[in-house]
């Protein structure tokens, strides 16, 4: 088993929802307050994630991970000074029937978020 399944073994992790979110262009959409742990990782590109009022912005490139456990308003975006969106509903009106999120145009960053 590798480690991270080695962790939501230990967990006793019950279900999982996944995304997966294609996004180009300036965009940065804001998540409220959540109950269950989320972690995502950067797929190609890069993103800037924060914890809003907690944390200050901290950049991901390809391949590097995040894991958030506090339950407080998120923010992900291509720049820190992109003016926030709602998050919820970007995932609602552009969640294509393949499962992936599509969003904006421009040059792509491809993200995968988890919740537990």
């Amino acid at each position: 088993m590798d480690p991270l399944s080695d962790v939501l073994s230990l967990l006793k992790v019950k279900s999982v929802l996944s995304a997966r979110i294609e996004a180009v262009g300036p965009w940065a959409p804001r998540f409220p307050a959540y109950r269950h742990v989320k972690f995502g990782g950067v797929i190609e590109g890069a993103r800037w994630v924060w914890i809003e009022g907690v944390t200050t912005p901290v950049k991901m490139e390809e391949g590097d991970f995040c894991l958030l456990t506090d339950g407080s308003p998120y923010c992900f975006a291509s720049d820190p000074g992109v003016a926030l969106q709602n998050g919820e509903q970007i995932f609602a009106s552009h969640l294509d029937a393949d499962g992936i999120v599509r969003y904006g145009s421009g040059d792509a960053s491809h993200l995968q978020e988890q919740a537990l």
